[in-house]
């Protein structure tokens, strides 16, 4: 299989940019037996392309997975929702069950990342205190990533606890669980903050039939991937597979939040999951960008020749139909203006050195797009970029707006 990769804001396997569908699977309790393989099947059929598991990953589990092409995340168990700042014999324990596991489990090849925690309690985090727990979670992160260096590493966070992020997880993973569409929609760029640079998986997200039934359910999953995928979101994890769920040495009866029932037959929202799933596969799957503006992609340069190659590459390959590239040489005395004219359709403008704000004043008159884009000739812009421009200003209403520098 493919590793999964951190890509910008996003993931990427195979050389393609793609979007984490996860559904958590287990914990089952041990005297059932389950028959992975066909299980992992289901799953792969309805459009997921991983799992995430929260006990130890049987070897069956990672085979049933690999054999039906789905990435796995694994949950590192330990007793987090207790006190080990206080009783460091228990995270001493955290961390050598990272290192046994990474050296037996780690090694197969459907493993994809490691949470290195779930849902530290919020009260436990206060006693403990915050700095001292989010140093021990970029330990233990810091730890796996030095014995598997090409596994994904972070923390499953939640809204009570959102200031414990780690510093150095390679992605920002929150559990959420907002009902109201509109409320869910409206904190979805609250995550990007906390995230910064690195892309955010909805690590957990449910609802519960026997409260609420299969239709109200089925719509909810369908309208949380799609705000998620508005909202930039790099994946969605929907809890559960199964009603069947085994937790603290005891079968929980009194939540359905599976998309299957505890006999295995599928709900309404596994039917509607397996039409609307397969063809998600980018996280730029719900924008129009062909209802865009056109934009004028501005690079001013000043001496940038042995740098505005790269640049001017990454702007050609732009996935968006309706663009101009124009660069404006602020006086040069380089090779630019020869690089620049290597590149067909791009526009050349050489002027006397006068300065950035001059080149880009200059660079706004001669802009025939309704949206004026600039970069820097040091820079790589994505090849959504425009793509994700183009959806700011036709739903926000925004005259200017941008995103983080990777």
């Amino acid at each position: 299989m493919d590793r999964l990769q951190v890509d910008g804001k996003f993931f990427r396997a195979g050389g393609r940019r793609v979007f984490v569908k996860m559904v958590t699977y287990g914990p089952f309790p041990p005297d059932i037996s389950r028959d992975h393989s066909s299980e992992m099947q289901r799953i792969a059929e309805a459009g997921f392309n991983a799992v995430r598991i929260y006990d130890e990953p049987d070897k069956t589990i990672l085979d049933a997975a690999r054999d039906a092409g789905l990435w796995v995340f694994v949950g590192l168990v330990w007793v987090s929702h207790h006190d080990f700042i206080a009783n460091p014999s228990l995270y001493s324990t955290a961390k050598m069950e990272l290192m046994r596991g990474l050296r037996d489990w780690g090694k197969h090849e459907a493993l994809a990342g490691v949470f290195v925690a779930n849902e530290i309690p919020a009260d436990m985090v206060r006693w403990m205190g915050v700095v001292k727990v989010r140093q021990a979670l970029e330990e233990l992160i810091a730890l796996g990533r030095k014995e598997k260096p090409n596994l994904l590493f972070a923390y499953a966070n939640f809204p009570t606890t959102e200031y414990l992020e780690p510093n150095n997880a390679d992605f920002t993973a929150m559990n959420v669980y907002l009902e109201k569409r509109d409320d869910f929609a409206r904190y979805l760029p609250r995550l990007h903050n906390i995230a910064g640079d690195r892309p955010v998986l909805l690590s957990e997200f449910g609802l519960d039939t026997r409260r609420n039934g299969e239709q109200a359910q089925r719509d909810t999953l369908i309208w949380y991937i799609h705000e998620a995928l508005l909202a930039g979101m790099a994946g969605v994890t929907i809890y559960a597979w199964s009603d069947l769920w085994f937790n603290d040495g005891k079968i929980i009866e009194d939540w359905d939040f599976g998309i299957t029932n505890r006999q295995g037959d599928e709900k309404l929202a596994l039917a509607a999951l397996r039409q609307y799933l397969p063809d998600v596969r980018t996280p730029e799957h719900a924008l129009k960008p062909t209802d865009g503006p056109a934009f004028s992609v501005v690079v001013c340069t000043h001496n940038g020749a042995h740098r505005i190659k790269t640049c001017l590459r990454a702007l050609m390959h732009l996935d968006y139909p309706n663009y101009e590239i124009i660069v404006i040489n602020d006086g040069s005395t380089d090779d630019t203006a020869n690089v620049v004219e290597n590149f067909n359709g791009v526009r050349l403008i050489t002027l006397d050195h006068a300065g950035l704000s001059a080149a880009r004043n200059r660079g706004a008159r001669e802009a025939s797009g309704e949206i004026i884009a600039y970069t820097d000739d040091d820079c790589e812009p994505d090849a959504a970029w425009l793509t994700w421009l183009a959806h700011a200003f036709s739903t926000k209403q925004w005259d200017a707006c941008g995103g983080p520098n990777l």
